[in-house]
């Protein structure tokens, strides 16, 4: 089948297809094309098997996130890790299911409609849902199914994460020393004040440079000429046949039809042995149903007596809700009453409901001219899409049989030759900010010797960081050398004036910090700071309590000031440190004022949920350690390498 493939292939599109032939073999294993459909699995959990199929749609999720996938041992590393994440929610999934939990219709409702691709100006939209659902490959029943499993498995451990127990002094004393305060003062002392009275020499300089010459180097550069295909770009030459939208429309039509939508509104009343059990919530629904008959408010009801955490304080509010998302019998009656009309009590798994109809939106299917706008745009997309994908094909033929120059594919596609700026192996902007463009830039075959005369035309190479968001093709350049320059060692000339404001800066930081030392010093034998700072010509600053993360006050002088030893009593603690912008200072520590934490103070719960989260995550880490621990879990890792089969 390659072979056949080759035979044929005219273009590097072609080969793409023969590439994506070949990278499912190398990754699963070439047995499995032609060993019939007998599944293989990578683990077992207590039982359940783990497809490789399954495996390998977790897999290859990751990778579409890497910009370079991993090969060789990386790739085998990554293998085990993924399934690994699996087997741990495979584990939490059963520990849930085993524990009774359960999700409930109105819940997985509400999950759905935050999810912002459903939504449309920032409102749930049953046809987008529909649509992101169709364009993914799944179906409603499929991911509803994955949702649940998921918030199953988010809702077991929050459970286990709020059942970690924190010391109750823990967190009033880690407040207290976050809260803590300082009396301090400080003085810096100014490099520039120095520099004045510093001297280079030429001899100076002349000698720094020698010791340092290897320091003061010129990088090699490139500069590119380039033409670059992007699919943006191509949207623009489409020309927008009437004939073919309007073709368009008619077979997506389905796509244009809104179902039925109803606002809809409920009180829930669970079934509690405890409290007389189904015939006890039934009645209890009743005797509501006769108040909102008689009068009352059907929201002032649902906040006071509605058992659905999730909607009771809403007034029973559960937004507009299509066919098939709640519960079979809840549908059924929903969709059954006029508006404005309440249900008689409905049994549920998740107990008795009333139903209320707030708001019906019939169903109606969007004319042409309503989403003529959103069939040309996506016209234009295709169209665009496969002019691409054949004036690729040409740009690789026509590059590859004109080595030594754009010009032909630049006339015979419609393209234009642009010049990048120029860039070091460490790239550059634009386009030379991608690694592929950088390494085949200064690649044998591009860059030759230098030299543009001898430089080819380059493969075409993708440009991953400047793909299109809204574009499922990323643009492609083909590039060759327009200019070389060669790594070079600078001249003196070229840095004297560098070499010489690096060392008067130098000395005269190293004056600077003699002077803060001898400050320093004498701060310790007994003198003030205000004395100090007076026979210098220095300013003090400070003086006041301040936090640990005081605003106005230089980050690295905080820092080193919070780690200095608690003064004696009636002393004080002498530090010095090299401000933010590389100034020396001396600073005086004279008092620590520590925080009164009482039990209702808003920190202290704030701290508090910061421990709460670190002790849940070692809460959670143990947890997951335990059921593994319990687990029969069966691994076939010779099924996740290449050219294995069960």
């Amino acid at each position: 089948m390659l072979q056949a493939i080759r035979d044929k292939a005219t273009g590097w599109i072609a080969w793409v297809i023969v590439i994506l032939l070949i990278i499912p073999f190398a990754l699963w294993g070439i047995n499995e094309y032609f060993s019939g459909t007998a599944e293989v699995n990578v683990a077992e959990v207590n039982g359940v098997e783990i497809s490789r199929d399954l495996f390998n749609q977790y897999l290859q999720r990751e990778l579409n996130q890497r910009e370079e996938p991993p090969e060789g041992a990386a790739l085998d590393a990554l293998r085990k890790s993924v399934l690994d994440r699996m087997i741990n929610e495979e584990l939490l999934a059963q520990a849930a299911a085993g524990m009774g939990m359960r999700i409930a219709p109105e819940a997985l409702a509400a999950q759905v409609r935050t999810i912002e691709a459903f939504q449309r100006e920032g409102q749930f939209d049953q046809d987008q849902y529909r649509r992101v659902l169709l364009a993914n490959g799944l179906t409603v029943a499929a991911f509803e199914a994955q949702q649940i499993r998921a918030m199953l498995i988010q809702q077991l451990m929050d459970g286990v994460q709020k059942s970690a127990f924190l010391p109750k002094a823990s967190e009033a004393h880690l407040l207290a020393v976050q809260e803590r305060e300082i009396e301090l003062s400080w003085l810096a002392v100014p490099v520039e004040r120095f520099e004045a009275g510093v001297e280079v020499s030429e001899a100076d300089v002349e000698s720094w440079f020698s010791e340092h010459a290897g320091e003061y180097v010129e990088p090699e550069k490139v500069r590119v000429d380039y033409i670059l295909l992007d699919v943006r770009d191509l949207e623009k030459r489409v020309e927008v046949d009437e004939v073919e939208l309007r073709s368009l429309y008619e077979q997506q039509k389905g796509l244009y039809r809104t179902d039925e939508q109803r606002k809809l509104a409920h009180i829930l009343i669970r079934i509690d042995e405890a409290e007389g059990g189904r015939e006890a919530a039934l009645e209890k629904a009743a005797e509501l149903r006769r108040r909102i008959a008689d009068g009352e408010e059907f929201s002032a009801l649902a906040r006071e007596f509605s058992q659905d955490p999730g909607s009771a304080k809403q007034g029973g509010e559960l937004g507009y809700v299509a066919r098939g998302i709640m519960d079979p019998k809840f549908d059924e009656v929903a969709f059954s009453l006029n508006k404005g009309e309440v249900s008689q009590p409905v049994e549920t798994p998740f107990g008795i409901h009333l139903i209320k109809v707030e708001e019906i939106k019939p169903g109606r299917e969007k004319s042409f001219d309503e989403v003529r706008a959103e069939l040309e745009r996506e016209y234009r997309r295709n169209e665009a899409e496969n002019l691409f994908y054949d004036l690729a094909d040409q740009l690789y033929d026509i590059t590859y049989e004109n080595p030594n120059t754009l010009e032909p594919a630049a006339e015979q596609l419609g393209l234009e030759i642009r010049t990048s700026d120029w860039f070091t192996r460490a790239g550059g902007e634009g386009g030379a900010a991608e690694p592929a463009v950088v390494q085949t830039a200064f690649g044998e075959e591009v860059l030759g010797e230098g030299d543009p005369a001898r430089s080819l035309n380059s493969r075409p190479i993708e440009l991953k960081r400047g793909g299109a968001r809204d574009n499922r093709i990323t643009p492609v350049v083909v590039l060759r050398l327009n200019a070389h320059r060669s790594q070079r060692p600078k001249k003196l000339e070229e840095v004297r004036d560098q070499i010489t404001a690096q060392l008067r800066r130098q000395r005269a930081l190293a004056e600077a910090e003699q002077l803060r030392d001898r400050i320093a010093d004498e701060l310790r034998s007994g003198r003030s700071l205000e004395e100090l700072a007076q026979e210098h010509g220095l300013e003090v600053a400070g003086g006041e309590f301040v936090g640990r993360y005081q605003g106005g006050v230089d980050g690295a002088l905080l820092k080193r000031a919070f780690r200095t030893p608690r003064p004696a009593e009636g002393g004080v603690s002498v530090g010095t440190v090299a401000l933010t912008d590389g100034s020396p200072a001396v600073f005086l520590v004279s008092g620590v004022r520590d925080a009164s934490v009482g039990d209702k103070d808003p920190k202290r719960s704030f701290m508090a949920r910061i421990l709460r989260t670190l002790y849940g995550s070692a809460e959670t880490t143990a947890f997951m350690r335990q059921l593994r621990e319990e687990a029969n879990i069966v691994l076939f890792e010779d099924h996740l390498k290449a050219g294995d089969e069960g």
